[in-house]
């Protein structure tokens, strides 16, 4: 190999340096890694937006799809609420209108006037659902167990407070208050057991 060009290729006869071999590799390395390295943040970046574009149509779906099922659930509550309301409150055999000496002028009350009036309106126009929307309304909300759960909690609550108040009696003297509880039991509203044997009501043989 000549000198001149040995001196170029290799000055000093080294392999580390600058001009070298060694280091145009490290240096070209470097540019490739760090080109490599930009390439792989630009497909994370890629990856990340499809990501969260297929969440979001997933998002999307899921919601379509809820609302979906909310207006079947609807749809079937309120078909469930229209066939009972034919099957029992507007039987052709309960009409008002169909019982014998039936005079219109002898209307009791709002609902049996609105009980008149749909039955008008089915001898016209036939069992159609529009006729039915409050009475639909009622059986579904009847049906509903939050509302069933509800009405039970209220009435519950009355009746504690009732017995709360009997029970908070001061002027109530313990016989006649144990008495009060063993008729009650005998009626069947709620077990009673007395706890102190001496405050139960005496027998006739007894008094």
């Amino acid at each position: 190999m000549p000198r001149g060009r040995l001196a170029i290729g290799y000055p000093n006869e080294s392999f580390v340096g600058k001009g070298t071999v060694f280091a145009n590799i490290t240096k070209e390395s470097l540019r490739v890694r760090m080109r490599m390295n930009r390439v792989n943040e630009l497909e994370e970046e890629r990856l990340q937006k499809l990501t969260k574009l297929m969440n979001r149509d997933q998002k999307v779906q899921a919601v379509l799809l809820q609302r979906v099922m909310e207006r079947a659930e609807r749809n079937i509550e309120h078909m469930r609420g229209y066939r009972e309301v034919i099957n029992n409150d507007f039987k052709f055999d309960n009409f008002r209108t169909m019982e014998h000496g039936f005079r219109k002028r002898l209307v009791e009350s709002p609902r049996t006037a609105r009980q008149i009036s749909l039955e008008t309106k089915i001898y016209n126009g036939g069992y159609q659902p529009g006729y039915f929307k409050h009475e639909i309304k009622r059986k579904i909300r009847q049906a509903d167990p939050n509302v069933f759960h509800r009405v039970v909690k209220k009435v519950l609550k009355e009746q504690s407070q009732k017995e709360s108040g009997e029970v908070l009696n001061r002027k109530m003297s313990d016989m006649t208050y144990y008495r009060t509880l063993k008729e009650k039991q005998q009626k069947g509203q709620f077990y009673f057991k007395p706890q102190v044997r001496h405050l139960v009501p005496l027998s006739k043989e007894f008094s």
